[in-house]
């Protein structure tokens, strides 16, 4: 069983020019990537778990799982980092805006035990393989275009290829104080205005851990992703591309309003 906290209060200012009010906000940490680690999963999604992504609305569309090739696992390791990417911000457009840097009271903390990752191959041929038994279903390859929308130039294919199994992951940000409140600094640029530096107060933690006195297997707590753009190959065969252009804090934000 894990143990998750989340959110935690901010207060926003200088969003909108002086003299403006200020409005809250939570920052939200599901699906932030710290540094060195894959994504922070509340959901511990399994590898091979795949969606249709569009980039333009920014909406996943579940399809389904398929089995991977499991890889040999990694050793145990220690993971202390002071990155994050793609974490969320609520009252602010994220979608829209671009989070050109963020520091939080100077510190991110992030702190994790014996993490063991497990990692899973092959996805492309298991992509290929589901389509194949979806057309010895019934599936005729207009079924599958529509599916994987190999034409349209906003569509991705995201596929779950890992899962980080840790004894402890626990994060916190915002641990200096200055005058007695814990800073928060968002530089962000909105579309067609200048950059904008946000300041905000903002404590929080989250943890993932097995729970004390519990014998059984460490959780999942991080897990990681390939992106793939799906085309057809001169020979007609749909086949996907892997796409390392994709923006994390798009993707982030798109997992967390699943």
């Amino acid at each position: 069983m894990k143990k998750f906290i989340l959110t935690a209060p901010v207060i926003l200012a200088g969003c909108f020019g002086v003299g403006e009010p200020t409005s809250t906000a939570e920052v939200d940490f599901s699906y932030a990537k710290p540094n060195r680690l894959g994504m922070y999963d509340p959901r511990a999604t399994p590898a091979g778990t795949f969606y249709m992504w569009n980039t333009e609305t920014n909406r996943l569309t579940p399809i389904g799982e398929v089995k991977l090739t499991e890889g040999t696992s990694s050793q145990p390791r220690n993971v202390n980092g002071d990155r994050l990417a793609g974490f969320g911000v609520e009252g602010l457009p994220i979608a829209d805006l671009k989070i050109l840097e963020a520091t939080i009271g100077g510190e991110f903390k992030t702190e994790v035990k014996n993490s063991v990752r497990q990692q899973f191959f092959n996805s492309k041929t298991a992509l290929r393989d589901y389509t194949r038994a979806k057309k010895a279903n019934g599936a005729t390859t207009e079924d599958i275009l529509e599916l994987f929308q190999p034409k349209d130039k906003r569509y991705r294919t995201v596929i779950f290829v890992s899962e980080d199994r840790s004894e402890s992951a626990k994060f916190r940000v915002g641990a200096r104080e200055t005058d007695g409140a814990t800073v928060a600094k968002f530089k962000i640029k909105l579309p067609g205005q200048d950059i904008l530096t946000v300041t905000a107060d903002a404590v929080s933690s989250a943890s993932c851990e097995k729970p004390t006195g519990s014998s059984g297997d460490r959780p999942v707590c991080f897990t990681e992703v390939i992106v793939y753009d799906p085309y057809v190959q001169d020979n007609g065969n749909l086949s996907w591309r892997i796409d390392d252009s994709y923006s994390q804090t798009a993707l982030s934000m798109a997992l967390r309003n699943l």
